[in-house]
């Protein structure tokens, strides 16, 4: 599954639930005209990173297709405030009764792109980088994940399917980090990536020798990680 389609089915499983959820629009039926056709302008209220420029057609043209969306700036573009994103053009109707949707969408994007790219740039030049998480809003998966990249980070697990990750909950039923690596292993072969959590340094010293793919140092104290490190 390619990344952009991922991310278009990710909004088109959500766009029924989000126009249910706030429609009717009963303000914009009694004053728009069916047939009446406006000119609108998203416009920046704030500084920062876009993103969620390519959902705006699909989100526009839900209700109404005939409604047009014209990009004037590109995901990942660090904007001003006053900066005019994109004009849409067409029904009264549809714009109104589906603007809210379209901004929540665009608000929500944009704020992790804008956070990630805060942190990406504080750690410039210094050789890491920054992965993301599954801690996500669920439904949103693909979407916010996409964000974290647009703000300059790299997405780490997609799903829990991707690699194994040994965190301290299965490490307390095993009641050893070993003998969790050796059970995923004895369960998946070799080949299977294995990501390992340790809280102290001590685990840290057993994981070192279980050559597993990476290692995640869980709640270290700075000092802990550059001994770690």
């Amino acid at each position: 599954m390619s990344q952009k389609f991922a991310l278009i089915e990710n909004l088109e499983n959500l766009l029924p639930l989000a126009f249910t959820e706030d429609l009717p629009d009963i303000t914009t039926e009694a004053i728009c005209l069916p047939s009446e056709n406006v000119l609108a302008k998203i416009i920046s209220k704030a500084m920062g990173v876009v993103c969620g420029i390519p959902l705006l057609p699909y989100i526009f043209q839900y209700k109404m297709v005939n409604v047009s969306v014209t990009p004037l700036v590109h995901d990942g573009d660090v904007i001003q405030k006053g900066t005019q994103i994109a004009v849409i053009e067409g029904s009264a109707l549809g714009i109104l009764s589906s603007e809210r949707v379209a901004l929540n969408f665009l608000q929500r994007l944009s704020g992790i792109a804008t956070l990630t790219r805060r942190f990406i740039t504080l750690i410039q030049g210094t050789g890491v980088t920054i992965l993301d998480t599954r801690k996500t809003t669920p439904g949103f998966r693909y979407l916010e994940k996409y964000a974290t990249r647009v703000g300059g980070a790299k997405n780490n697990r997609m799903n829990a399917s991707e690699a194994v990750m040994i965190k301290d909950n299965h490490i307390a039923i095993t009641k050893s980090i070993t003998k969790a690596v050796q059970k995923a292993r004895e369960f998946y072969g070799d080949k299977i990536e294995i990501i390992l959590e340790v809280k102290n340094l001590e685990e840290l010293k057993e994981a070192l020798s279980l050559n597993v793919s990476r290692i995640m140092l869980d709640n270290f104290s700075v000092e802990d990680v550059k001994k770690a490190v």
